[in-house]
């Protein structure tokens, strides 16, 4: 059974539900544009509305939000390439330039939000979707309070407090994003003290030295040792990422099945559309409800093309007057 949402988005099969929230494909009837619809857990419709404040092309775009039947839900832009913890856990580590590039992409959308007073506050690998074409953009700016399942991304100051915290935090989230997507998963654990210098070093014993340096410095315990702002971080990644030599052959960004998914979504389109049960299809408009009409009373009687005019103004007017 398909659902129709605020009257305009139509629900297909659900595209993430491997994590919370689950992530359906959805139908824009006003707009006819696919969108991906998000349901949300309780407090959770602040971070879709400070979302909605930005306009960045490395910033999720947020369509709606609302609630149906009690369950919050977020409409946001439909990208095919998946979320970077999908990626991760469907491709493994990232290459070292591929990685620092998704690194900074997320920097620019931070900065972006920075900017204008905005903290990210959570985020991490599932807050960052992917487009075909590899650009990478952050979503949910201001999910501070739903940061309970990412405690490696928090930053020591929010593990302490989480509310009140600026953009260092945001940092040290991005220096443990860049870490993951080098390496995989890390210890929970990491980072957890201001004497964890030597964990932190032997875990990235096989990263890159420059590309190590950012990260240390990001995931600095604290703040004030940290970069002071998100675009002094993408100066430094940039650095780094000159000095690097090619990316060894590893999986690329968006890996061929999300490709393959998304030329089906378009090519399964007319099909999508032609499942719409009736009560979840667009509402007659005034004209098609008159020619219906018209069809039914005039044919019959045979009273000509005369008469169908004259009782389709007759409807068009009983219409309007209604209205």
């Amino acid at each position: 059974m398909l659902i129709r949402i605020a009257d305009r988005y139509i629900l297909f099969e659900a595209i993430d539900t491997r994590s919370p929230p689950m992530v359906h494909l959805a139908w824009d009837d006003r707009l006819s544009a696919f969108r991906a619809l998000r349901w949300l857990g309780p407090g959770a419709l602040q971070p879709a509305r400070t979302t909605a404040g930005l306009n960045h092309p490395n910033v999720v775009t947020v369509h709606e939000f609302g609630e149906h039947e009690g369950k919050a839900y977020v409409v946001v832009e439909l990208l095919a390439g998946g979320s970077l913890s999908q990626r991760i856990a469907d491709g493994g580590p990232l290459p070292p330039k591929v990685a620092s590039k998704v690194a900074d992409h997320v920097l620019r959308g931070l900065s972006a939000g920075h900017a204008q007073g905005m903290v990210h506050g959570g985020l991490q690998p599932s807050r960052v979707l992917l487009e075909i074409d590899g650009t990478a953009k952050v979503t949910d700016f201001g999910a501070t309070r739903t940061l309970l399942d990412a405690s490696i991304f928090a930053s020591p100051e929010q593990r302490v407090s989480p509310s009140g915290v600026g953009p260092a935090a945001d940092l040290y989230a991005v220096g443990k994003l860049l870490a993951t997507m080098l390496l995989g998963p890390l210890p929970s654990d990491l980072g957890a003290s201001e004497d964890d210098d030597t964990a932190t070093e032997t875990v990235l014993t096989d990263v890159d030295a420059g590309l190590a340096q950012v990260i240390r410095k990001a995931t600095a315990f604290r703040p004030e040792n940290r970069y002071e702002s998100a675009d002094q971080m993408r100066a430094a990644l940039a650095e780094a990422r000159e000095a690097l030599s090619a990316d060894p052959a590893r999986p690329p960004l968006v890996l061929d099945s999300r490709r393959s998914r998304a030329r089906q979504w378009r090519k399964d389109r007319s099909q999508l559309l032609a499942r719409r049960p009736e009560e979840v299809r667009r509402p007659p408009s005034a004209l098609e409800r008159a020619l219906s009409l018209a069809a039914v009373v005039v044919l019959p009687s045979g009273l000509g093309c005369f008469g169908l005019a004259v009782i389709i103004s007759l409807v068009l007017a009983l219409t309007r007057c209604l209205q």
